[in-house]
């Protein structure tokens, strides 16, 4: 048995709705003929399949819409790329309740992560394209039902969170950004940092060192976090109840290490690290 792979390249289909209209002889005046099938944007010839292509291409395979559009010139039609901007204006307006699920669902979730990162927009109206604006990203952390939003704001400052998070109950996992300390103090959030995040200024410390050697203070952070990493590994399978006894035994002795380690080598150690655990 031999297997080789075969590309079938994607073509492009007219599908042609052919409806007859009944006239009324005698009146003259009534006039009937079969309704046209539900498109998701009406008087377009973008079909729903056309659609989720475009959108995946470019906002998954991150294709600019004057290369779809080339690629369309190779299948025999012509789609302008300013067509199909409009055509992906129309579809974020017809998911925009969907949206709004997904965005109930994630602040309903009892642990919810944030994030927010540069965007440069060339030709929004009413502001320089030289400005920089911001995409806030808010994630669950359910394995059963993954979900993330994504939300343009032009700020970075502490009332965007606010506004997002202004009826959420529950743990906060963040950065060090100093925005979101302000959130970590409203009643009913609890504000967890990012172990990433801390890592990352042990790694940059470590790779900072002009003898590349994997010693000193640098090395021994990352060791803790290593031995805790192994933990949370440990806990992968695990129902809640396990998982919460395994790091009580296990993780929780290395952060109380850690934590000594830290206030022993305030003067030394990579700044704004900002660690915590969550134990139930």
């Amino acid at each position: 048995v031999s297997e080789h792979l075969r590309y079938i390249p994607a073509k492009l289909e007219v599908v042609r709705t052919i409806r007859y209209i009944y006239g009324c002889r005698k009146c003259e005046e009534t006039v009937k003929s079969a309704p046209l099938p539900p498109m998701p944007i009406p008087k377009s010839i973008a079909s729903a399949s056309l659609l989720a292509f475009i959108i995946v291409s470019k906002f998954i395979d991150a294709l600019p819409l004057y290369r779809l559009s080339q690629m369309f010139k190779r299948l025999g039609i012509d789609i302008p790329r300013n067509s199909m901007a409009r055509w992906l204006i129309k579809v974020h307006e017809l998911i925009i309740p969907l949206n709004n699920l997904i965005k109930e669902d994630i602040l309903s979730s009892q642990l919810i992560g944030v994030d927010e990162t540069r965007v440069q927009v060339l030709k929004e109206k009413g502001r320089d394209p030289t400005k920089k604006s911001f995409m806030w990203v808010i994630g669950n952390y359910n394995k059963e039902s993954p979900a993330v939003i994504f939300e343009y704001h032009q700020s970075r400052g502490g009332d965007v969170p606010k506004k997002i998070l202004e009826d959420y109950k529950g743990y906060l996992i963040s950065d060090g950004y100093q925005v979101y300390d302000g959130i970590g103090k409203l009643p009913d959030i609890i504000h967890l940092g990012c172990l990433a995040h801390a890592r990352r200024k042990f790694k940059d410390a470590l790779d900072a060192r002009p003898d590349k050697k994997k010693t000193g203070l640098a090395a021994e952070g990352l060791k803790f976090i290593q031995d805790i990493y192994a933990v949370e590994n440990e806990c992968e399978i695990k129902n809640p109840d396990e998982i919460v006894k395994i790091r009580m035994e296990k993780a929780k002795p290395i952060w109380d290490d850690l934590k000594k380690w830290l206030d022993l080598n305030k003067s030394s150690a990579p700044p704004r690290l900002n660690l915590f655990l969550v134990l139930t």
